[in-house]
C-alpha cells in the first residue's frame, strides 16, 4: 500500500501570517469601498449642483428681485443660436461672393465681429444686462398699469412666423384728395357740327392669360406644427426651453408698450428750426465764407464754389428740433430768420448757417419715435442709477458652451 503524504504542519507562526494576511485584503477592500463611495458621493453632488442647485442660484439681483442661472442660460443659449445662424449665413455669403477681395475682407469682418460676440465675456454680460433692463421695465410697466395679455403674447409669436390670427396686416389707406379742397371742373364747351368720327376697328380678343396658381394659404395647423418644431430646435442644439423663448418675446413686448407710454408724453408739437449749411474743413475759411455773405455775395454762388472744391459740403438741413443737432441748437434757435450765423465747428467741419425758419411745428411721426426714445434712455439711465443691482462675479462662468452645430433653418433671431 501506497503512504498517504504527511498532513502540513501548521506552527503558530504560519497562522500568524495567515490571519496578518486576511485582516490586509479586508482593510484594502474597505479602502476600495471607502473610495469608490466618496467618488460616487462627489459625482453625484456635482450632478445635483449643477442640474438643481446651481440652476436656482442667481446670476444678479435687482431691487431684491433674483435673475436664475437657469433663466440666464435660457436667454444666454438663444443669443448664440441667434449669432451662430446669423454666423452660417456670413459665411455663405462669403462662398458666394468670394472672388471679390474687398467684399471678402468685409464678410471677413463681419464674421469676426461675431465670433467676439460669442465670447463668454461678452455674451454673458451682455445677457446678464438685458435681464436687468427687463426687470426694471417690468417694474415701472407695473407702476403705470401696463400688462401683456396672453393673446397679445401668441400673436406676436405668431406674427414672427408670418401667421396672423386676425387676419394679414394690410397697408393703410393712400391719402387722398381733402375733401374741402375744391376740385376744379373743366369748363362745359358747346359742342359744335361736325363731320361724323371714322369708326374704330373692332379689335379681336387675344387668348387669355394663364391664371397664376394660387397661393397655399398658411392656417393655423401648419404655424402650430413650424411652432413645435422650432421649440424641439433649440431645445435639442441649446439650452434653452420653450418658457425662454416665450419670455424673451414678452419682454420685447414690455419694452415697446413702454416706449409707446414713453411716446404719449412727447409734445406732439414742438419749436423748430429750418436752416442750411455751408461746411468748410478750417475756421479761418469758414469765417471768409460769413465775411463774403454779409458783402452780399449770394448763398447759391459760394454753394457752387464749395461743391467743386476739395473738403467742402453744403446742405439742407430741413426742419430740426432742440437736441437733434446739439452742436448748433444755441445758435439756430437765437438767429433771426434770413439771417446768417457762424461759424460753428461740427463733425463734417466748419459750418456756416442760415436759418429758413421757425415755428412751433407738428413732429413727424419719426420725430415722435426719436422723442420716445430719448425719454426712454433717460428713464433707463436713471432707474440703472436708482436701483440696487447686484451682478454675480460668476455670471460669466455659467455662459453655457456654445453648441457646434447649428440647424440652417432655425428662426430664433
Amino acid at each position: 500500500m501506497s503512504r498517504k503524504p504527511a498532513a502540513p504542519l501548521t506552527t503558530k507562526k504560519h497562522l500568524a501570517r495567515v490571519e496578518r494576511e486576511r485582516i490586509q485584503r479586508r482593510w484594502i477592500l474597505t479602502g476600495t469601498l471607502l473610495s469608490a463611495a466618496v467618488a460616487l458621493a462627489l459625482i453625484g453632488y456635482g450632478v445635483i449642483r449643477v442640474r438643481i442647485i446651481e440652476p436656482g442660484e442667481p446670476v444678479a439681483v435687482v431691487n431684491g428681485v433674483e435673475i436664475s442661472t437657469a433663466r440666464f442660460q435660457g436667454r444666454a443659449s438663444l443669443l448664440q443660436l441667434d449669432l451662430l445662424s446669423r454666423y452660417s449665413r456670413t459665411q455663405q455669403m462669403r462662398d458666394l461672393f468670394g472672388s471679390d477681395p474687398e467684399l471678402q475682407a468685409f464678410i471677413d469682418q463681419q464674421l469676426l465681429q461675431i465670433e467676439g460676440e460669442l465670447s463668454p465675456q461678452t455674451l454673458g454680460m451682455r445677457v446678464v444686462n438685458d435681464l436687468v433692463d427687463e426687470v426694471l421695465v417690468r417694474e415701472e410697466a407695473a407702476r403705470r398699469g401696463i400688462a401683456v395679455s396672453p393673446d397679445e403674447l401668441e400673436n406676436v409669436i405668431a406674427a414672427g412666423f408670418g401667421f396672423y390670427p386676425g387676419g394679414t396686416p394690410t397697408p393703410g389707406p393712400t391719402a387722398t384728395r381733402s375733401p374741402a379742397t375744391p376740385t376744379a371742373e373743366p369748363p362745359t364747351a358747346t359742342p359744335t357740327e361736325g363731320p361724323s368720327p371714322t369708326p374704330e376697328p373692332t379689335i379681336t380678343a387675344g387668348p387669355s392669360p394663364t391664371p397664376l396658381p394660387t397661393p397655399t394659404p398658411y392656417t393655423r395647423e401648419a404655424y402650430l406644427v413650424d411652432y413645435e418644431r422650432e421649440i424641439d430646435l433649440i431645445e435639442q442644439y441649446g439650452k434653452a426651453t420653450e418658457a425662454d423663448y416665450r419670455a424673451r418675446y414678452e419682454a420685447a413686448l414690455y419694452q415697446q408698450e413702454l416706449r409707446s407710454a414713453f411716446q404719449a408724453e412727447v409734445p406732439a408739437e414742438q419749436d423748430q428750426v429750418w436752416a442750411r449749411q455751408l461746411v468748410v474743413p478750417d475756421e479761418e475759411a469758414a469765417a471768409a465764407l460769413l465775411e463774403r455773405l454779409d458783402e452780399g455775395t449770394p448763398w447759391e454762388t459760394l454753394e457752387n464754389e464749395i461743391s467743386e472744391a476739395e473738403g467742402g459740403s453744403s446742405a439742407d438741413l430741413g426742419w430740426f428740433l432742440r437736441g437733434e443737432r446739439p452742436e448748433m441748437d444755441d445758435v439756430v434757435f437765437e438767429t433771426p430768420v434770413g439771417q446768417v450765423a457762424g461759424p460753428v465747428e461740427t463733425a463734417d467741419g466748419w459750418a456756416v448757417i442760415q436759418v429758413m425758419g421757425h415755428e412751433i411745428r407738428a413732429l413727424s411721426e419719426l420725430q415722435l419715435q426719436q422723442g420716445a426714445e430719448t425719454l426712454f434712455e433717460a428713464w433707463l439711465t436713471q432707474a440703472r442709477a436708482d436701483a440696487a443691482i447686484e451682478v454675480k462675479d460668476y455670471v460669466v462662468d455659467r455662459v453655457p458652451d456654445v453648441p457646434s452645430i447649428v440647424p440652417q433653418d432655425l428662426t430664433t433671431s
